[in-house]
Parts: C-alpha cells; sequence; structure tokens
C-alpha cells in the first residue's frame, strides 16, 4: 500500500493489532510491524509503545486489551519466554482472538504454549516443505485473516474496555458508564451478529446485563414519573373545577341575595298596598252589606206597614190572606222558612 492510499483510511476503520514476540525476535517483529501498518492496520509493538518508567506488565496489560487481535509472533525463544507465556494468558483471559505466525521453524523438542497448540500458524517464511510460501505471502495471508470480521471485533473490543472500566469503578448498576438508548441496542445487535468461530467475554455479558437492567430501571421510573405527573395534572384540573363550582355557587348565593335584597321592598310593597285593598275592598263589602241590610230593613217595615193597612180594612175592602203575605214578605226570617215557600 503506498503512502497516499495508507494516509485515506479512517484510524476509526483501523484494527488495533498487538504483537507478541520474544526481545531475540525483534527484527521479525519489527518487519512484521511495518508491513501491517502499511497494511492500514493499527500496531501496537512494546519496542514502541512503552515508555521507560511504564510498569511493562501494566501497560501491556492496557495494550492487549485496547487491541482487537494478537498476533503472536512463535519462535523458539517466544515458546519458552515467561513474558510471552504471561501475554497469551493475558490475550485468553481477556478472550482476544489470537493468530500466530512463525517466522521459521520449531526446533525439535521445544513445545508451543498450550493456548496456540491449536490454533491454525501462519508462516511468514520460505518454507521449502509449502510452494509459493513467502514473508510477503504470509502477510497477505495474515492481513485476510485479520480483516475477518473487522467490524464486530472493533465493537467487542470498545465493549470490552467499557465493561473492564464499569467494573473497575465498582460495578455501579446505575453508572453513568452503562450503555443506554442507542448504544445499548447496538450492543444488542453486535451480540446478535456473533461469528460461529468467536465467543462473547464474561466481563461484557455482565456489563450488557447490568445496563439492559439499568435502562428498564429507567424506563419503568419513568413510566411511573409520567403517571404522577398525569395525576397531579388531573388533580390540578379537578381541584380547578372544583373551585369553579364553589366560585360559581357563591356567585349564585350572591345573586340570589342581591336579588332578594331587591325584590324584597317592592314585595313588601306590593303585600302593603294589597293589604291595604283588601281591607278597603272589606270596608266596602260591609258598606254594601249594612246597606242591603238597610233596603231590606226599609222594605220590610214597608210591606208590614202595608200588611198593616190591608188588614185594618178588613171591615172595608181587606184582604186577610194578603195581608199575612205581605207579613211574612216583611219578616226577613220568614222569607227563609219553608211555610213561605
Amino acid at each position: 500500500m503506498s503512502d497516499e492510499t495508507h494516509s485515506a483510511v479512517n484510524p476509526e476503520d483501523r484494527l488495533k493489532v498487538f504483537i507478541s514476540y520474544s526481545r531475540a525476535d525483534l527484527a521479525v517483529a519489527s518487519d512484521l510491524h511495518l508491513a501491517l501498518k502499511d497494511k492500514g492496520h493499527e500496531v501496537f509493538l512494546d519496542q514502541h509503545d512503552i515508555d521507560g518508567e511504564d510498569k511493562w506488565q501494566d501497560r501491556l496489560g492496557e495494550l492487549i486489551l485496547k487491541s482487537d487481535t494478537v498476533v503472536f509472533v512463535l519462535t523458539d525463544t517466544s515458546a519458552t519466554s515467561d513474558m510471552c507465556a504471561w501475554e497469551v494468558e493475558e490475550a485468553v483471559r481477556l478472550e482476544k482472538r489470537i493468530l500466530v505466525v512463525t517466522s521459521g521453524p520449531l526446533s525439535p523438542g521445544i513445545p508451543s504454549p498450550p493456548a496456540l497448540a491449536a490454533k491454525q500458524w501462519i508462516p511468514c517464511w520460505n518454507d521449502p516443505n509449502k510452494q509459493g510460501s513467502s514473508f510477503f505471502r504470509g502477510i497477505l495471508t495474515l492481513d485476510e485473516a485479520l480483516r475477518t470480521d473487522t467490524v464486530w471485533l472493533r465493537q467487542r473490543t470498545e465493549l470490552q474496555e467499557n465493561a473492564i472500566r464499569w467494573e473497575q469503578r465498582g460495578a455501579n448498576p446505575d453508572s453513568a458508564f452503562l450503555l443506554q438508548g442507542e448504544a445499548l441496542t447496538e450492543a444488542e445487535e453486535w451480540v446478535q451478529a456473533t461469528p460461529k468461530s468467536e465467543t462473547i467475554p464474561e466481563v461484557i455479558e455482565r456489563f450488557l446485563a447490568a445496563s439492559t437492567q439499568a435502562e428498564a430501571n429507567r424506563k419503568a421510573e419513568a413510566d411511573a414519573s409520567l403517571l404522577e405527573r398525569q395525576k397531579a395534572i388531573w388533580d390540578r384540573e379537578q381541584a380547578f373545577k372544583e373551585k369553579n363550582v364553589i366560585a360559581n355557587r357563591s356567585k349564585f348565593c350572591w345573586g340570589s341575595l342581591i336579588l332578594v335584597g331587591l325584590l324584597l321592598p317592592l314585595f313588601l310593597i306590593t303585600g302593603y298596598w294589597g293589604l291595604q285593598k283588601m281591607q278597603q275592598a272589606e270596608r266596602l263589602l260591609n258598606e254594601t252589606d249594612q246597606l242591603s241590610a238597610n233596603i231590606k230593613r226599609k222594605s220590610s217595615d214597608l210591606l208590614a206597614g202595608e200588611s198593616a193597612a190591608i188588614f185594618d180594612d178588613e171591615g172595608r175592602t181587606g184582604d186577610h190572606t194578603l195581608s199575612l203575605l205581605m207579613a211574612l214578605q216583611a219578616d226577613p226570617l220568614a222569607s227563609r222558612d219553608p211555610l213561605r215557600r
């Protein structure tokens, strides 16, 4: 890859590769470092990436954690190196993908680390027993292997770093380091896309389980808060309605009192006027009755006088029957008596 093409690669799209090697194989590791960088990968080599003041084991552990893949340079010296053995154990503990490259055959009697025995070795040297083998052909094979499931591996590394950081800070179930929203959804999709040849580290599983639970708790709290707000709004609306009802009742009472206050004098005046009219009518009725009685009395007196006159003229032209009838007519009591009828 040319420098122009290499510079065009987005750093976020580069696969992070850690090279584990013995100090005796520095030349091979350096060539491997340059070749992989030329292919566009981000390569960690302890000679370049560990300062003299760093604690080498802590720093190597950080580099392995940051890497997507560990490339182990298997030689006679690295197979028997305690430091290389620790790096392999750390990569296995973190469940990193490990690719093995060789720069030559292992000497008889030198066993490879147990964790690497089942791996497929990629020869980066001219093996006379394999036609077409060479360092360049080995780099092509290694690059092709590195690019398998690259996106999934990058996501695993990122999740693993976040998960370990979360656990180092106490694995708080309410920690801000836990995933939520879209990030949690992407992580769940990542789990579904796990290649058959890869595994999900337990620390990531714990991290995702805690994130899922925290998301569920947040949703439950949000739902409860929403219900509480809705209830508060409903209570305020009810209180407002009751207040309006009370206010309307108060207005009605005051209006009624005002109306009574306005109409009561009218009622009193009208009642007084009516009472006066009734008394006046009673007086007129009494006067009428009295006048009628006077008229009847005078009429009776007149009839009585006429009856007496007719009776006195009995010897001449008197009519005793007519005199008696006129006397009965003159008597007010006789007018209601059956005898008269």
